[in-house]
């Protein structure tokens, strides 16, 4: 039970890099290059909140995931609105 929402977070960090992949894929290299570079990011700090509050699960752990999850799609978002 402990490992659901870190596989929910790696599902959706492997579907951010696809949406970037495929939103450039006629967009010149470089661009497509950092939206996957920012989403890789975003994703890997996103699993990091998750990973954590895996294994600690606490009222704080709970509430910086919660706050992760609100900043992820907006901060994606962005990256991706960059092209």
């Amino acid at each position: 039970m402990a490992l659901q929402p870190t596989a929910e977070f790696t599902s959706l960090i492997l579907v951010s890099i696809l949406a970037a992949g495929v939103a450039c894929a006629f967009v010149f290299d470089l661009v497509r290059r950092f939206a996957g570079q920012g989403a890789a990011v975003l994703g890997a700090g996103f699993l990091g909140f998750g990973v954590a509050f895996a294994a600690e699960r606490s009222r704080d752990r709970a509430s910086r995931l919660f706050l992760a999850s609100i900043a992820y799609l907006p901060l994606l978002l962005g990256a991706l609105a960059l092209l």
